[in-house]
């Protein structure tokens, strides 16, 4: 029986691919139907086909790829962990663990594994010569606040799984926190304890970059207390950055005033929850006595402090597997996976102290 028009042109196609390398693009859908003298939906049958056997790729609103995962074919993907950084917070051990996790998942791999570091103050010209050189086909995007840096990698055609990400398009395949629940978990454990009055110190604007996470966490805040029906000032939304520093000038802000005007808890980052520490101290304030404080992220610094700080887990040893096991075995494009928090209650809250007399 003789083949149909559409599966003709799909045995062309297998051919033309066959002759290719893993990750090269495909001519033009436009292209295509000149050189085979077909309709786009004789094409489109005939793409389908090769899709199907995983001969090819679509990636949204770029085009056809080969696929590196053909019959007969093993390829070795070369992947870039593109880690964004400003100079002056290499120290950030958030990420520092999370690279750890990354190599250690990489020797479950034949695909290579590159870190590319690149300092979010250089222009996006350097980064995109820089990346061009190293012929990278597939990367995982941490922290990146730039959305210059975002367009050039979906300009260099480049397979992108984000984690923790600023900003990104539909498209994307996203490893995300779960910002929402977090702060719902802290708001709960903080009400439970009998607070009412209770600040949240943000870093949204930290070194002049907006932040998705920060901006989030906030809206969430709003709607906790307002779901409550607990009132809230301009005390109750403080900004305190991502250092000790800030977080000790946040907590001055707060706590230096009149018990009555006082909050009688604290939500921050972990970061600068060691700065807010400071601030109670010199204030004479006993944490959880006099005021509770609760953390974000959940870093080993938290089990130092004294007392051991209150914080929320945000799980980051999987969000490395996840964004891993996309990047190697396939890319889940316009996906948005909500990594799942923990609270960890330790001894930096506690009961809501009685009104002062």
């Amino acid at each position: 029986m003789e083949k149909k028009r559409y599966e003709q042109v799909a045995d062309e196609l297998k051919q033309m691919v066959s002759e290719m390398s893993g990750n090269d693009k495909l001519p033009s859908i436009r292209a295509l139907m000149q050189q085979f003298n077909v309709s786009q939906v004789t094409l489109n049958r005939s793409l389908s086909i090769l899709e199907t056997g995983a001969s090819i790729r679509r990636r949204s609103g770029k085009g056809y790829y080969v696929s590196e995962k053909r019959a007969g074919l093993k390829t070795r993907s070369h992947i870039a962990f593109v880690f964004c950084y400003r100079q002056e917070h290499m120290s950030n051990p958030l990420y520092g663990a999370m690279i750890a996790r990354f190599l250690q998942k990489m020797t479950s791999t034949d695909d290579v594994l590159e870190i590319f570091a690149c300092d979010e103050m250089k222009d996006i010209a350097k980064f995109r010569e820089s990346f061009s050189e190293k012929k990278f086909d597939k990367c995982i995007l941490m922290g990146c606040s730039k959305q210059s840096f975002l367009y050039a990698l979906h300009d260099m055609a480049v397979d992108i799984v984000q984690i923790y990400p600023n900003t990104f398009t539909e498209n994307d395949a996203v490893v995300q926190i779960d910002n929402n629940t977090i702060i719902e978990q802290l708001v709960e454990h903080l009400t439970g304890l009998g607070h009412s009055r209770i600040t949240m110190v943000h870093g949204q604007g930290f070194e002049h970059v907006n932040m998705l996470d920060q901006e989030e966490r906030m809206e969430a805040f709003y709607r906790a207390i307002e779901k409550r029906g607990l009132a809230y000032s301009a005390r109750s939304m403080v900004y305190g950055g991502f250092n000790v520093e800030t977080g000790y000038q946040a907590g001055l802000r707060i706590l230096d005033t009149l018990p009555e005007l006082r909050p009688t808890a604290i939500i921050a980052n972990d970061y600068c929850a060691g700065g807010i520490y400071r601030a109670a101290n010199e204030l004479g304030l006993r944490i959880p006595e006099d005021i509770s404080i609760a953390g974000i992220d959940n870093l080993p610094l938290c089990q130092c402090f004294s007392p051991q700080l209150t914080s929320v887990d945000i799980n980051w040893p999987m969000a490395v597997d996840i964004a891993f096991d996309w990047v190697i075995h396939g890319i889940a494009e316009s996906e948005v996976r909500l990594i799942p928090t923990n609270l960890i209650v330790r001894g930096s809250t506690g009961k809501c102290p009685a009104p002062a007399k």
